[in-house]
């Protein structure tokens, strides 16, 4: 009879979008059915659609191994699944994953209910680790996983990156695990979609950009790997006409870091006549671009390019390690603006040694620029992880983009947040811009439900700082 393995993807509401297509855990999937062949019987569970039940699932599935990937925000729910597969069976498995597991390696040990942490990429070491259970094999042989050796915490060298990322594509009957439409009522990091549903893609991994805030070296190292043009667009026709998909959001780190890759893939996108909507709500490096380069991706079906512009500041980008080249980032903007393409911009707030003249030069920025959408973040420290609290106690929590306590520029939380709302109410209570995104935008009656959300978050955003300054002065509300 074979073994079961139930894969978990965590969820935490952050106002930032509802759960999106587990690519990680599709991966897996593929690399334990390639590996194994009907050797284990997997499923795959997203806590962040409406009628999940962890518990039931749990109890109705009776897993064997239970693998849980999550965000570091998310470790109460990592540790919430641990105990619950224990409290059925002692006997179950437990490996934790994802962004998570990468940043926190052994010290995921603490937690008695999980067994072992897979670091890194897992598409070769979870297979490797699950054929060492099976054969009671010296686990020390495994790079890539924490374990514990003599009742104690040990970690094993790191796993080399993933050259061949042909070899663990993800295979049709993995993409059998989800229903693509379940996550099309949830609004996604994307935000309105032009279709009604979506797939979610990754092409390539790791960024050779030295970014101190990024932590996606910790999972996918700090060079970059692109797949084969073909293997892409192969995957793309796979989901347009084997699973119906007409749209696609592209998840890679830096897409456009090799030029001729990106523009090969648009290319093939053409030549087979895909018809496909693309987008890219992890970001593209703006001063990568140029005029042939938007002209090609908006040939080939691109409504919509979040860019990664972080900080406006010149003297900010070098301390950050981005170094974006501000003067190309306004001409990018412009020129995909100009191209008919809904462009977006990534802020962040915060940074160790950012002035409050800096922050105001970045606002003035995205206030000045075509961009039809701009998000403001704050900066998180993912490294006070290793930071014990005065209490003894981690409190991972607040460890996210949308922090409301975290920043590592001196200036009080509070006065942080006011600039975010600032930022919000000045970029987006603009007729002009509204008007503009409103003839943009792919969906209409989406459009104003995002708007309201919009407002509705400056509002209250409002009333927490009005309320929270009236206490600190004395002032009932």
């Amino acid at each position: 009879m074979a073994k079961k393995i139930l894969l978990i993807r965590t969820h935490k509401d952050l106002n930032a979008g509802g759960a999106v297509p587990p690519l990680g855990l599709l991966y897996l999937a593929s690399s334990i059915f390639r590996k194994f062949n009907g050797q284990y019987d997997v499923k795959i569970l997203n806590t962040g659609l409406n009628g999940v039940s962890l518990d039931g699932e749990l109890a109705r599935f009776q897993p064997d191994i239970l693998g849980i990937s999550a965000m570091t925000c998310e470790s109460d729910l990592m540790g919430q699944a641990a105990s619950g597969a224990k409290r059925l069976s002692k006997k179950c498995v437990v490996v934790a994953g994802g962004p998570h597991a990468s940043l926190a390696k052994e010290s995921l040990l603490e937690d008695a209910n999980i067994d072992f942490a897979v670091i890194g990429e897992g598409e070769e070491t979870l297979p490797e680790l699950l054929n060492a259970l099976e054969n009671k094999a010296d686990l020390s042989g495994v790079p890539g996983i924490a374990y514990r050796k003599e009742g104690r915490p040990a970690l094993n060298p790191a796993r080399e990156p993933i050259r061949d990322l042909q070899a663990v594509n993800i295979i049709p009957r993995a993409w059998g695990l989800i229903d693509i439409k379940a996550y099309s009522g949830y609004a996604n990091w994307n935000g309105v979609c032009r279709n009604k549903y979506y797939a979610a893609v990754l092409t390539s991994r790791g960024c050779p950009f030295k970014c101190f805030f990024c932590r996606s070296r910790d999972t996918f190292g700090s060079g970059f790997r692109g797949r084969r043009p073909e293997d892409v667009v192969d995957e793309l026709d796979f989901l347009n006409k084997k699973l119906g998909v007409r749209e696609i959001h592209i998840f890679d780190d830096v897409f456009n870091y090799d030029r001729q890759r990106a523009m090969d893939i648009c290319r093939l996108i053409i030549d087979r006549k895909l018809k496909i909507d693309i987008a890219f709500p992890n970001g593209l490096r703006a001063d990568l671009m140029t005029p042939d380069m938007v002209d090609m991706f908006k040939a080939a079906g691109v409504y919509k390019i979040n860019y990664g512009i972080e900080s406006a500041s010149v003297a900010l980008q070098k301390t950050l390690g981005k170094g974006l080249d501000i003067g190309r980032v306004k001409e990018t903007i412009d020129r995909t603006v100009k191209a008919g393409i809904i462009t977006a911009g990534y802020f962040i707030f915060g940074f160790p040694g950012e002035s409050r003249d800096d922050i105001r030069e970045t606002i003035d920025f995205a206030v000045r620029s075509p961009l039809d959408n701009a998000y403001f973040f704050k900066f998180t420290d993912f490294s006070t992880f290793n930071k014990p609290a005065v209490t003894g106690q981690r409190d991972l929590s607040d460890l996210h983009f949308h922090s409301q306590e975290g920043n590592g520029a001196g200036i009080p939380a509070a006065e942080l947040n006011g600039f975010i709302l600032t930022a919000q109410r000045r970029f987006y209570c603009g007729f002009k811009r509204l008007w503009r995104a409103f003839l943009r935008t792919p969906r209409k009656a989406a459009f104003f439900g995002s708007l309201l959300s919009v407002f509705s978050l400056i509002i209250s955003s409002y009333l927490v700082s009005k309320l929270s300054a009236d206490k600190e002065t004395g002032v009932r509300p």
